[in-house]
């Protein structure tokens, strides 16, 4: 599973650094690991994955980056959230857009 999150930073390390401390609060969560790169649309954000992704329980981490997703497939094999949703009324600082996927 990966996890591609659009981060506000002012560099590719600082995304990464706030994508592995995100992480590093959610319990029982391995990854193999997180880049990130310039996201070509907007200045100060970075697309920042965390591959490999292993979680027994994936409710945590949804909880823990965003209080609404879109679930996609049946069965569900891929989540979105996004500061932009109007349903959304928390997601963490700095994070414009999650992605979850296999």
């Amino acid at each position: 599973m990966v996890l591609e999150c659009f981060i506000k930073a002012s560099s590719d390390v600082q995304a990464v650094d706030t994508l592995r401390s995100w992480l590093t609060d959610i319990e029982q969560i391995q990854y193999s690991e997180i880049v990130a790169e310039a996201y070509w649309k907007i200045d100060g954000v970075y697309v920042t994955d965390a591959r490999d992704i292993r979680i027994d329980n994936i409710q945590l981490l949804l909880d823990y980056l965003a209080d609404q997703w879109i679930k996609i497939g049946d069965p569900v094999d891929e989540y979105i959230a996004s500061e932009n949703d109007e349903n959304v009324t928390y997601i963490k600082d700095d994070l414009l857009m999650a992605h979850i996927y296999s």
